[in-house]
């Protein structure tokens, strides 16, 4: 083999076509792109840009319905495709994000060929190259995300169904009429050895059965098994709990529930009683004469209402179970009383009264009107006075994260600037930590958006906890935190992270707003002597990279930035 007197390379994927000049194979390999083995001789292949070294991982041949034959390859540069001479990466104007490949599959459906590429950190991307020479990027809302932003195949079978292995299960997406796909995803409780997948070790079989290599082993999905009758069946659904203002209500048989006036929050939840699976339950619900549709189908299973208007309603939930089987719709029947003051001929009366108040008011203002005037100007100067400390509250409050109540981005990047500035002037060292809560999107789907919300902020107490007196937490945005250390050398920035990870594994379950489920972070640090160039934006993204090496070296650990080993293959 052309590469085999280089130390470490290795063939990473192959390919066999025939062409007019006979049979030929094609070989990616670890570094030096890509190889033709025609006639007996070798010839090798880099891209267009030059750029080594170029780790080719995936190969895929598409052939037209006239017979034209193209190349695609899917490694570390992106997206390539073979003209005949050379293979030419596509360009960044189609829209693609900026990042590696793994492979890349191409699915003919209706005349249309479409090209799947299994991207490092943006999940499946898709292009129309029905014209190979014009491919075109394809956004389609119908077409669920895939479980995890590394995937590393995408597989169909002869039936159409689509396989997608990523680091955190296969998704299985069947086509459903009117174009678009229904979702199923498999991890460890259906039968997967290892949610992660492995690169190069998926295949589909002349049965339809898919083979998954996954870190953990080998695992066969077979979809002619069929469930029995008994799974088919429809299930019960059934309302769980009933709670009003807070307080929770017997959960009564006859499907009708009264609300007495002035009911703020009305919270219902239900369930299928599936027996198996039950995490996969979808529901939709809709109160009629307030919903203006059903709802999308979702695995929330509860609803809250605030403040219904007075007056009678009926809720409606559908479900079905895993295997898609809906259930009889759950019907509840609503009522909510008025205050007495919301009748009709007493609102009357209200209007009618304060409409005589209103001139009789008017009257009185005409003659203090002068009076008035001759106040105006010491009026004027304490208005103004209570503006500037209406002002300053509102500067203050434009600097707070309103679910957590720690700094906001804002106040962070601004601290980080007058930082930079004190740090280059006495050359003290100056310490960043980016932090993730770990798989909290999961977290969100499985305990709710409430628990979420408790989530973030028993994290945001226990990462200030964790601080000293000079440091700022804030909330980056979403899931993510950030904390600046001034005068803190790398031991301390190491120490401080650590002790925040330890603080987040520790916090119990209630003071997480759920019964059960815990969370971990993951943590970027730095800490230097900033240099001129140094912005604000510029170290953030240096610890950003070192969390997202923490997220690679399995989560809930901390890492320094520069310092990691990167992804291996």
């Amino acid at each position: 083999m052309p590469w085999a007197a280089t130390p470490g390379e290795a063939a990473t994927a192959a390919l066999s076509r025939r062409s007019a000049s006979g049979n030929e194979l094609w070989f990616g390999t670890f570094e030096a792109g890509v190889f033709r083995f025609a006639k007996g001789r070798w010839s090798g292949f880099a891209e267009t840009t030059g750029a080594a070294p170029w780790s080719v991982f995936g190969l895929a041949e598409q052939v037209d319905r006239s017979g034209r034959s193209t190349l695609w390859a899917a490694g570390s540069q992106g997206l390539a495709r073979f003209g005949g001479e050379r293979f030419e990466v596509l360009p960044a104007s189609l829209g693609l994000p900026d990042d590696g490949y793994r492979s890349v599959t191409v699915i003919e459906q209706d005349g249309q060929y479409v090209l799947w590429a299994s991207s490092n950190r943006h999940g499946v991307v898709r292009l129309d190259v029905t014209d190979p020479a014009a491919p075109r990027l394809l956004t389609d809302a119908r077409l669920p995300a895939a479980p995890d932003p590394t995937v590393y195949s995408v597989k169909r079978d002869s039936r159409g169904r689509i396989y997608v292995c990523t680091n955190n299960g296969v998704q299985q997406l069947t086509p459903v009429a009117g174009g678009g796909y229904a979702e199923r995803v498999f991890r460890r409780r259906d039968g997967l050895v290892h949610d992660e997948c492995n690169s190069n070790s998926q295949w589909i079989d002349q049965h339809d059965r898919y083979w998954a290599g996954t870190l953990g082993g080998l695992s066969v999905y077979d979809p002619e098994i069929e469930t029995t009758g008994a799974v088919r069946a429809a299930k019960p659904l059934r309302v769980t709990a009933l709670r009003v203002n807070d307080k929770p209500l017997p959960v009564a048989d006859h499907g009708a529930l009264h609300l007495p006036a002035g009911s703020r929050d009305l919270h219902i939840e239900y369930s299928l009683l599936a027996g198996s699976n039950e995490e996969q339950s979808q529901y939709r619900s809709q109160l009629l004469d307030y919903d203006p549709a059903p709802g999308p189908w979702s695995g929330e299973h509860g609803r809250v209402f605030s403040k219904l208007p007075p007056g009678e309603y009926r809720f409606i939930v559908e479900a079905r179970d895993f295997t898609g089987t809906a259930s009889e719709p759950l019907e509840l029947r609503l009522s909510v009383a008025p205050y007495w003051w919301q009748r009709s001929l007493l609102q009357l009366g209200l209007v009618l009264s304060a409409l005589t108040v209103v001139v009789l008011l008017v009257q009185l203002y005409n003659r203090q009107l002068r009076q008035r005037q001759r106040e105006l100007t010491l009026l004027v100067g304490e208005r103004t006075a209570l503006l500037h400390e209406a002002n300053d509250r509102l500067t203050e409050l434009s600097y707070l994260d309103p679910l957590t109540g720690i700094a906001n981005r804002r106040r962070l990047m601004e601290a980080i600037d007058g930082a930079l500035q004190r740090a280059r002037a006495q050359s003290l060292p100056l310490g960043l930590i980016v932090l993730d809560v770990d798989h909290f999107k999961d977290y969100n789907d499985r305990n709710g958006h409430l628990a979420g919300d408790a989530a973030l902020r028993a994290v945001a107490r226990a990462l200030e906890s964790a601080t000293r007196e000079q440091d700022l937490v804030a909330r980056f945005g979403g899931e993510e935190f950030a904390c600046l250390l001034l005068d803190a050398d790398q031991v301390t920035v190491a120490r401080i992270a650590e002790r925040m990870r330890a603080l987040v594994e520790a916090l119990p379950p209630r003071a997480l707003g759920g019964d059960s489920q815990t969370i971990t972070l993951s943590a970027g640090i730095l800490s230097r002597v900033p240099d001129p160039n140094d912005t604000a934006v510029a170290l953030l993204e240096v610890a950003d990279g070192a969390l997202y090496e923490a997220k690679h070296a399995g989560r809930n650990c901390v890492k320094v930035a520069g310092e990691g080993e990167g992804l291996g293959f």
